[in-house]
């Protein structure tokens, strides 16, 4: 009794530190779509989108799905089988996770597969395609891959669809009816214990009866018994358990087939539907009520229209405020309805602003410079004041508070004149008085009228008279 206590204190010793050095690792993670390069993305995708119903036979899809799910049971460990049902599973059994992750994408996928096609000979088709993929399989041993597919066609959305079913070959039918009694659960698969204990390896058996059986065992029977001694070992509950793995690494056995890697990666990594959109594909594929299942149809055709012309309303608002803040359209005023355009034309880009004109330099003075004015005589009349002003230098041609270009337009006349004009005339007269202007003009020309010379030296002199007469002088 102290020989078996101190082994059983061992044993408990040795799992425990198993499961210590597998907590601290990391379970391994399955292929990822995303783990491919850009050329197996193409190909993959191809077969996604059902190329690999003509790419790939029953045969070879049946090989290629049996070659993997051998490898990740031949990966299995016995310590793994008995902590498959702990709560820290995944770290503690990683390759029995991942093979029932594998059994549970096939089968989904399968399922999927089923119910997509809407016409009823595409859907019979399918349905005998996968269950002559049984009949390979059962060729080759693989009962885990049989019960992936079995599992699929008693789904309740495959199952409900009476006209598949009743439209299936008589060959399809029967073979089919020959696995279901092969993999029935009646007897505890008693057909199938059988079965399987007459074959030869290498096989892949069904993982779901080694496990149930575990379960039952390591949950359904004390690990201590009462004897007459005390407490004792529960050497049956053990014994099972070993007889269990020991059957489990019997068949761990590899097969000789060449992996296709593009098979491979496709199987891999299968894409399927929830099984609530699965069991609405199937609904609307045979559905009980022909009314309801075409109203459902309207309404959902309806809800897409709207949503698609909500998207185009945004597309062509985020278009005119893009439009907006590009300045290439002015803004457009609000309550306008937006107009959707399928494509964004080119807009041509606007010129570059014109730079500003630079002020205009002071016109220089020209001429030689005026003499001060001498101080009139007594007793003789005031001198007027000057024709038209040089201009002052330091004076801006443009006034202030008025931007560049916005100038207005000069007017007709003596305005257009250009600048400087009547400086540079009448700067170069000499400052005389009228009297000398009297004089002057009799000697070089015909004299002025009485009238003249009385309104030249009139004290109520007016600018205008003198004007006309200064410029008569000057001709």
């Amino acid at each position: 009794e102290k020989t078996m206590a101190t082994s059983a204190s061992q044993l408990k010793k040795t799992y425990q530190k198993a499961i210590d050095n597998n907590s601290s690792a990391a379970p391994p993670s399955a292929l990822a779509f995303s783990d491919f390069d850009t050329d197996t993305k193409l190909q993959v995708n191809k077969l996604h989108a059902g190329g690999w119903k003509s790419v790939l036979s029953e045969r070879d899809f049946a090989e290629q799905m049996t070659l993997i799910e051998s490898q990740l049971y031949c990966k299995t460990l016995p310590k793994e089988y008995l902590a498959w049902n702990k709560k820290e599973k995944e770290i503690l059994s990683p390759n029995i996770c991942q093979m029932i992750q594998q059994f549970n994408k096939v089968s989904s996928w399968v399922r999927s597969q089923l119910v997509a096609p809407p016409r009823l000979k595409d859907r019979v088709a399918m349905l005998e395609k996968f269950i002559r993929v049984m009949g390979h399989l059962y060729e080759l041993h693989n009962f885990n891959g049989m019960m992936e597919i079995l599992s699929a066609l008693n789904n309740g959305a495959v199952r409900r669809m009476k006209k598949t079913w009743e439209a299936m070959s008589q060959e399809s039918q029967d073979l089919l009816k020959k696995i279901e009694k092969l993999l029935s659960h009646e007897y505890s698969y008693g057909a199938y214990r059988k079965h399987l204990h007459g074959i030869k390896p290498p096989c892949v058996p069904y993982l779901g009866v080694y496990l149930t059986d575990l379960t039952f065992v390591l949950d359904g029977n004390p690990d201590k018994v009462k004897g007459e001694a005390g407490e004792m070992i529960n050497l049956f509950k053990f014994r099972k358990v070993a007889e269990i793995i020991f059957e489990v690494q019997q068949y761990q056995t590899v097969y000789d087939f060449e992996p296709v890697s593009l098979m491979s990666d496709f199987l891999k990594t299968l894409k399927s539907v929830s099984e609530e959109a699965c069991y609405r594909f199937s609904a609307r594929a045979e559905p009980k009520n022909v009314e309801k299942a075409v109203g459902e149809l309207i309404r959902s055709e309806t809800e897409l229209e709207n949503k698609l012309q909500s998207l185009k309303d945004k597309h062509s608002e985020l278009q005119i405020k893009l439009n907006h803040l590009q300045g290439f359209i002015p803004s457009p005023p609000p309550g306008t309805p937006p107009q959707f355009s399928p494509t964004l034309a080119p807009t041509p880009s606007p010129p570059p602003p014109s730079p500003s004109p630079p002020p205009l330099p002071p016109a220089p003075a020209s001429g030689p410079a005026k003499p001060p004015r001498k101080p009139a005589k007594p007793g003789s009349a005031p001198l007027p004041p000057p024709l038209c002003p040089s201009p002052d230098p330091a004076r801006k041609e443009i006034p202030k508070g008025i931007p560049p270009g916005q100038q207005r337009p000069k007017k007709s006349g003596m305005n257009n004149l250009p600048e400087g004009t009547f400086s540079t005339s009448f700067s170069t007269l000499p400052s005389l008085t009228p009297a000398a202007l009297i004089r002057n003009s009799s000697a070089t020309g015909p004299a002025l009228s009485t009238s003249a010379s009385s309104a030249l030296t009139s004290p109520s002199l007016k600018r205008k008279s003198l004007f006309g007469s200064a410029t008569k002088i000057e001709k």
